[in-house]
């Protein structure tokens, strides 16, 4: 610009000059000022084409910037979300775990059936009437599931 500016005050002065009878003979002529002129303002709308181009491809940067930034957005909020699905699979996991271990404590403290049948034999006298008792008749060979008062005036614990 500051080229362009003196070029053009050269051009200037060199019609004013040429304009006065005086001319001076070191002085340069309006037609070669005028050409100095045409050839920076070429050379000036070169820079500017190129200077369009140039903005050009800074936008479209900043518009791929700005892309690069949302994918990194979503990313992240991904990476989040499988950080969080990892944490439940891990207690879903763990608690399998936990669920197979008392499995294999059950199978390997298994209870036999023959036992299983004994006891309920034993404990059925006390934990409900004999089929079809209405509850207004005595007990015969049941017991109820509670020490009655009788049983517990005549225990050990009563007298002390």
């Amino acid at each position: 610009m500051v080229e362009y500016h003196a070029a053009i005050r050269v051009l200037l002065q060199s019609i004013i000059n040429k304009a006065s009878v005086s001319n001076k003979s070191g002085a340069m002529s309006p037609e070669d000022a005028m050409d100095r002129v045409l050839e920076i303002d070429a050379r000036l709308q070169a820079a500017v084409k190129e200077l369009e181009q140039h903005q050009k491809f800074q936008t479209r940067i900043e518009e791929l910037q700005k892309q690069i930034t949302e994918k990194d957005q979503i990313v992240l909020d991904l990476a989040f979300q499988l950080k969080g699905v990892e944490k439940v699979l891990e207690q879903i996991v763990d608690e399998g775990r936990a669920k197979l271990k008392s499995i294999e404590e059950a199978d390997a403290g298994a209870v036999d059936p023959k036992d299983l049948v004994e006891y309920s034999h034993k404990i059925c006298y006390t934990t409900g009437g004999p089929p079809g008792w209405g509850g207004d008749t005595p007990l015969v060979t049941f017991r109820p599931p509670a020490p009655q008062d009788d049983e517990m005036r005549s225990g050990l614990l009563y007298s002390k």
